[in-house]
């Protein structure tokens, strides 16, 4: 059983994580912004204002999730969408996360990023390229590349 939060849980695609979580046996605290929440079993409702970084953090406290689904959002309002996402991703992670071991990236140098870019603008082709750097790194290795860089504890990479 996961003890799950999820932020927008009263949206369409909020109800349907929900109802499904509910279905697996996992434990649901769900949130609603504006209407009252919808009739959902045995689920924890809390009004949340994802917008506001301190309600977010101190229900992420209050329900200790060990899973945060982010499914709030309002069309075409930065706040929320933007905002409000990145609120709930550092209310979910802790600062040994933040630097992630699974997602690998090949990092460039802006130098020659620039020098890459102005030679295909330069040049007869069309179309979409990719410019990367020639070493695959996890974004914790590469943290840790820029913390020595940068001549930071390396034992901490993240925010405090």
């Amino acid at each position: 059983m996961v003890n799950l939060l999820v932020a927008g849980g009263s949206g369409f695609l909020g109800r349907t994580i929900t109802r499904q979580a509910q279905l697996a046996g996992h434990r649901v605290t769900a949130t609603y912004h504006r209407c009252g929440p919808p009739p959902a079993g045995d689920v924890d409702w809390r009004r949340l204002d994802i917008r506001c970084r301190d309600e977010v953090t101190a229900l992420a406290r209050l329900a200790r999730p060990d899973a945060v689904i982010n499914a709030a959002y309002q069309q075409s309002d930065w706040a929320t969408t933007a905002d409000g996402g990145a609120h709930v991703a550092l209310a979910a992670g802790t600062a040994a996360g933040v630097l992630y071991t699974d997602e690998v990236r090949c990092p460039v140098h802006v130098v020659d990023l620039a020098l890459a870019l102005l030679e295909l603008a330069g040049a007869p082709h069309a179309g979409t390229c990719h410019v990367a750097g020639p070493d695959a790194v996890s974004r914790h290795e590469l943290g840790l590349l820029i913390a020595a860089r940068d001549g930071l504890d390396p034992a901490a990479p993240g925010p405090a």
